[in-house]
């Protein structure tokens, strides 16, 4: 009866339906597979998560379910729990565009680029090729070295609001040393994100390569302060600080005037 109701867009009366229905039978799988697919269509994401744990905990081979849930947690930023639901999911279901989507965001999140591009290029020849997607497979492109592709990969999407594209577009000017093109953008991308310890540390290594290192040790000493576990910030701090401090050196150095013979 609930599906009837999903049938005819009357998603209200379908809840009032799935739940009666959770609580009749709760150690049923399906009740809460359909009530939390059901949240997570209407956006109620942790009312989704928290069915579908449940119908997981009594079900774990819903290839549906595990799907869902891993695009949630990946939406909510737990990867590792993301990429578990997603395998699970892999190992019930083959050759599902969106599947292989998801499974290609997850291991980008997680530095696995050349994983990741196989399953995004499976999404988009099989056709899921939604404009997060695209943005992903630009990305990933790009961290595999493909340049040209990548660009014409992201220069067939439109802008979007939370900024990705243009990561991507500073990301290919940094690595084609247009520095001045890359920081322009990253500038911009911090100035939405100033609490985003990556935003700033790539800003960081748009300005030291054009010598300017105090501002890359301000802007890393920042970043560092953001999140003080992430090494990469950490050596690049190191790093930066070594050149301004040479830089210093060398100046001094000039100023020095010659000694008597």
């Amino acid at each position: 009866m609930g599906e009837v109701y999903l049938a005819t867009f009357e998603a209200s009366a379908a809840r009032d339906i799935f739940k009666s229905l959770t609580d009749q039978y709760p150690n049923s799988d399906r009740p809460w597979a359909s009530l939390g697919l059901l949240e997570a269509r209407l956006g109620n994401y942790d009312r989704a998560l928290e069915a579908l744990a449940k119908a997981i905990h009594e079900n774990s081979l819903l290839p549906e379910v595990q799907l869902a849930n891993g695009e949630l947690l990946l939406m909510q930023g737990d990867v590792d729990g993301a990429l578990k639901s997603l395998e699970a999911a892999a190992n019930l279901l083959r050759n599902d565009a969106q599947l292989e989507a998801r499974l290609g965001q997850a291991k980008l999140s997680k530095g696995r680029a050349g994983e990741a591009l196989t399953h995004l290029r499976a999404a988009v020849e099989g056709g899921f090729d939604e404009p997060d997607v695209q943005r992903s497979l630009a990305l990933a492109l790009a961290l595999n070295e493909m340049y040209a592709e990548s660009r014409r990969v992201i220069d067939s999407t439109e802008p979007d609001p939370s900024g990705d594209r243009d990561l991507v577009l500073g990301y290919l000017d940094l690595q084609l040393s247009d520095f001045p093109g890359s920081e322009k953008i990253f500038a911009g991308i911090v100035e939405t994100r100033p609490g985003d310890p990556a935003s700033v540390n790539i800003l960081a290594a748009s300005i030291y390569p054009q010598e300017r290192y105090d501002e890359s040790v301000a802007l890393l000493q920042r970043a560092h302060e953001l999140d003080s576990l992430a090494e990469v910030i950490g050596d690049n701090l190191i790093k930066a600080k070594a050149a301004a401090a040479a830089e210093v050196l060398g100046t001094n150095a000039r100023n020095v005037p010659p000694q008597p013979q």
